[in-house]
């Protein structure tokens, strides 16, 4: 089977980690893959070691007479929306435009037989692509997602889809209530990670390492939290919980919270950190390549998300063998937590039980867990996601 994958963006974010590691997976199982990337970013390269890969936008300079021809093609309103902000959906310069038709030459020519689209953010691509292959779109979004997308992106990447795989059952409801797709379009296919037990253990190294960065004595205990530092994420719901929990705990040694992730909130949370006199006890160090040294040596992972499909600093946690806490409502992590017994969920938003919970859980901590580790490793294998995409779409294609 020849399968062209879309990846909305190459950047080290939950999506494109998903779709680099599934493309491996299609790899092995004998799949023939072209990629084409919407954006490139600092996984382009792992891609092009799996596959052809090609970069959709390049965003070179755009000018008056790009935005005439954007106005020919789109209307007057795309126009001068290209013109504001080229770098809109739909606003290829003159250079971008004979690239894309380029890449859609080469993929007719290629002859796909079927097309993975890892996010609904692809559908400006699909949209401009000439090929009667089927598309699956694998949508990692909730609603207000999806619907804050550009309407004519958001209308190709929903009505061209022959099938959808949702990450959560959260991402399934919505797609069927909130956009009329039929129950028989759908399927949930959470996120997988490319872990095996032998990974669980790290070494003591790497656990040194984590307690050095951090100021960590034997018996600190530690709460991690990570992604993008930005509103929908709640990161000023886990410094609230942090701040709270700290003042409350009485169990072994120290209670020490870190977040890894970079993002616009970073600047305005050192700020309140410090100004709380608690940046000894809580810390935002901005990203790091490898996060599960750090997930080994946490007792929990909160996610205070409050709206995510299915984040994958869950799964990752979880298949460290850390307690996975979450907020009703916030999205997948719930689904992960009730599936495979794999920590609590907290009423209401509330940051204040949020951070009471992390309590009992540091106090309780002896070690990774590493029956929850089993688990989740089994549940969510990239191996086995992989294999049942290509089932799905081999039946369908």
């Amino acid at each position: 089977m020849r399968l062209l994958i879309i990846s909305h963006a190459a950047e080290t974010t939950g999506a494109p980690i998903s779709c680099l590691q599934l493309t491996r997976e299609f790899r092995k199982l004998g799949v023939e893959l072209r990629v084409i990337l919407r954006r490139g970013g600092v996984l382009a390269q792992q891609f092009e070691k799996i596959a052809t890969t090609t970069v959709w936008r390049t965003s070179p300079q755009f000018s008056f007479a790009d935005a005439a021809n954007i106005t020919w093609r789109y209307g007057p309103v795309m126009g001068a929306k290209c013109l504001r902000n080229p770098d809109r959906p739909y606003c290829l310069s003159k250079t971008e435009q004979i690239a894309a038709d380029s890449i859609v030459a080469s993929v007719n020519a290629w002859a796909p037989d079927a097309i993975y689209a890892n996010t609904t953010h692809c559908g400006d691509v699909i949209d401009l692509l000439q090929t009667p292959a089927p598309i699956f779109t694998h949508v990692r979004e909730l609603a207000p997602t999806i619907v804050a997308l550009d309407p004519l992106r958001r209308q190709s990447s929903l009505d061209k889809t022959r099938f959808f795989f949702c990450a959560s059952q959260a991402v399934a409801t919505d797609l069927e209530k909130q956009f009329h797709i039929a129950p028989d379009r759908l399927c949930v296919e959470p996120p997988a990670v490319a872990i095996s037990e032998s990974d669980v253990p790290g070494t003591p190294t790497e656990k040194n390492e984590t307690e050095v960065r951090f100021g960590l004595a034997a018996d600190d205990r530690l709460i991690a939290g990570a992604g993008t530092l930005t509103p929908r994420k709640g990161p000023d719901l886990f410094f609230a919980a942090a701040a709270s929990a700290v003042k409350k705990y009485h169990g072994p040694g120290r209670l020490v919270f870190v977040w890894l992730g970079e993002g616009e909130m970073h600047s305005s949370l050192l700020d309140r950190t410090r100004a709380a006199g608690l940046d000894d006890q809580i810390f935002f160090p901005g990203a790091i390549p490898d996060p599960l040294p750090v997930f080994r040596r946490a007792a929990a992972v909160m996610v205070t998300s409050t709206e995510d499909p299915y984040p994958r600093v869950a799964i990752e946690g979880a298949a460290m063998g850390a307690q996975i806490l979450a907020f009703e409502g916030g999205g997948g992590a719930v689904d992960l937590i009730r599936d495979l017994n794999a920590g609590t969920v907290i009423d209401g938003f509330d940051a204040s039980a949020m951070g009471a919970r992390a309590c009992e859980t540091a106090a309780a901590w002896k070690g990774p867990d590493t029956a929850l580790s089993r688990r989740v490793i089994a549940a969510r294998s990239v191996k086995k996601s992989a294999a049942r995409i290509l089932q799905m779409i081999n039946s369908l294609k």
